[in-house]
Formats: structure tokens, sequence, C-alpha cells
């Protein structure tokens, strides 16, 4: 049981890992499409 919680754990860290990357790099870029559209 020890080894599953270990995975477990894992995993919902992996998954957290790329929510916050894949979350980030959205927000740059929208960030950098805004900031083309102000200078235009």
């Amino acid at each position: 049981m020890k080894v599953l919680e270990v995975i477990g754990g894992l995993a919902l860290g992996m998954v957290t890992l790329l929510i916050l990357v894949v979350g980030s790099l959205f927000a740059v870029g929208s960030m950098s499409r805004y900031v083309r559209n102000k200078s235009m």
C-alpha cells in the first residue's frame, strides 16, 4: 500500500506541475498578444 501512496503523490505532483506550466505559458502568450495589439 505504501508504494501506491508514493505513486499517487508523484502523479498528483506531476499533474499540478503540468497545470502550472500550461497556465503560465497561456498567460505569457495572451499577455504578449495583448502588448503587440497595444503597440500597433
